[in-house]
């Protein structure tokens, strides 16, 4: 049922970038949405975003905030490039993103270095020096995305066919490198910030304590639940790896953007604007993964 990037759709086009768009964008995830499998995905995928890899505990830790996570996956994916990551191309490619400042760049290698996530390559200095993942990065990105693809092959069968040539050289390289166009799109067609959920991804673990929000007394019906639910702050600072005064706070953000709506007898409802926007997150986020098996399998 996923849509098809037909033959070298992704480089007949002069920007691939809106190759990406046609893919991902527009209404294109509501076929995912409207899968019957739709909620078992949803419960596994927020399942996953809590769940860490124990062998990589090291990285997990290193890469808790958003900037310096985007910054181990654009070096995983410039590594796979004719530039190779550098300084330069890194700053060049989270400048794209919007993610860091003019000159942040070298830092964020620098950083990457520090925690022992990339190492440099023979020759070269300065700005143009070349670097790689280590081989424990690259294992833990390439288990990172396994692991979420997995859980998603009812939606697409393009997602279990790479993942069949997962271990095949190449393949994963050309995974990871698809994921430059992609992030180039998420920020030309950006959403209003207001009409997203950024208020509370941007918060320290806010995108894995609001999926362990949803999954709170869930009965494996609709997902997520439409009647009542009460919430533990407790349980959820357990089950998302999260401290109680972090939970408290994506709470607190939720409920002044209208996501969460209060009863009397102390119980909340998941209003419709925040079921709307968390299909729309993991909608496109499948999306982006079905985009990344094709364009490696057609690599």
């Amino acid at each position: 049922m996923g849509q098809a990037l037909t033959g070298s759709v992704a480089m007949d086009l002069e920007d691939p970038a809106e190759a990406a768009w046609r893919f991902v964008g527009g209404e294109a995830y509501r076929a995912y949405i409207a899968h019957p499998d739709y909620g078992d995905c949803a419960r596994l995928t927020l399942g996953n975003w809590a769940l860490k890899i124990r062998k990589h505990a090291r990285i997990e830790r290193a890469l808790h905030d958003l900037t310096h996570w985007l910054a181990a996956e654009a070096a995983v994916a410039l590594s796979a490039e004719p530039e190779g990551l550098t300084a330069q191309t890194l700053e060049k490619l989270l400048l794209e993103l919007r993610v860091a400042s003019r000159g942040r760049g070298g830092l964020l290698l620098a950083y990457l270095q520090y925690r022992r996530l990339i190492e440099p390559e023979e020759g070269g200095k300065g700005r143009y020096r070349r670097y790689r993942p280590t081989a424990e990065l690259a294992d833990f990105m390439k288990l990172r995305f396994r692991r979420d693809m997995e859980v998603i092959t009812a939606l697409d069968p393009a997602i279990g066919a790479a993942l069949a040539r997962w271990d095949e050289p190449g393949l994963f390289d050309r995974a990871m490198a698809a994921g430059r166009p992609l992030a180039v799109c998420s920020v030309r067609y950006k959403r209003p910030r207001e009409d997203t959920l950024e208020p509370i991804i941007e918060r320290k673990h806010g995108l894995t304590i609001l999926g362990q929000i949803l999954l709170s007394e869930d009965d494996g019906s609709d997902f997520p639940r439409r009647d009542p639910v009460r919430l533990n702050v407790v349980d959820i600072a357990r089950r998302s790896g999260a401290e109680r005064h972090q939970v408290m706070h994506v709470l607190k953000v939720a409920r002044q953007r209208g996501f969460l709506l209060d009863k009397a007898d102390g119980s909340v409802t998941f209003a419709p604007g925040l079921i709307e926007r968390i299909e729309r997150t993991l909608g496109i986020y499948w999306r982006s993964l079905a985009w990344r098996a094709r364009a490696a399998m057609e690599g």
